[in-house]
């Protein structure tokens, strides 16, 4: 029995179609809406101090056909700690701030948060870190400048107060890649 055109055309284009879906593993859209790295800050004496925004994450599709991930509000303000000389047992966060800039809109958030410092034992390595995330600190994709206030604690119990200030620049990022690449990358 022959087959007429048309039907002829879909199911190559539904071989093809499976082929291209097995060998790439589909297609992964990527979005990224995020500020850059980690940026170091001096905290106080023998401790520096990593701060980003981490975007939150969002997939959708299917794999073997299409993916799409979206990275974008609202964003974590993560600190990860790091004292060289063993001299803190403790970092403590009792205020942000959130200024955009171009814009009168600003948020101050009193917290109170606090983590403890844990050694590390990688030779060669900077030796004890702590990390603390404050959820949904920066709400807009922009141009912002923000600051945390809090202190370190020492093992004896005194406090040594901070106020760092940062600025943090929109980027944006978008990308296509076969699905297998992108797993790949992300494993990394």
């Amino acid at each position: 029995m022959p087959m007429d055109k048309e039907t002829m055309f879909w199911r190559a284009f539904l071989l093809s179609l499976a082929f291209v879906m097995v060998v790439t593993g589909g297609i992964f859209v990527v979005n990224i809406n995020d500020f850059g790295p980690a940026v170091p800050h001096k905290l106080a004496d023998g401790s520096e101090a990593d701060i980003w925004l981490q975007p939150q994450i969002i997939e959708v599709g299917a794999p073997f056909l299409m993916v799409y991930s979206h990275y974008g509000p609202p964003y974590s303000l993560n600190v990860r700690n790091w004292d060289g000389g063993g001299k803190y047992k403790s970092i403590h966060i009792s205020e942000i701030t959130v200024g955009y800039d171009g814009s009168s809109i600003a948020g101050r958030r009193a917290i109170d948060l606090s983590a403890g410092v844990k050694p590390v034992r990688n030779p060669g390595f900077r030796s004890a870190r702590s990390l603390i995330s404050v959820p949904d600190a920066v709400v807009y994709h922009d141009d912002n400048k923000a600051s945390i206030k809090g202190w370190l604690e020492k093992p004896d119990g005194k406090k040594t107060p901070f106020l760092v200030s940062f600025d943090f620049r929109a980027q944006h990022q978008m990308g296509l890649a076969p699905y297998w690449i992108a797993l790949a990358a992300r494993k990394q």
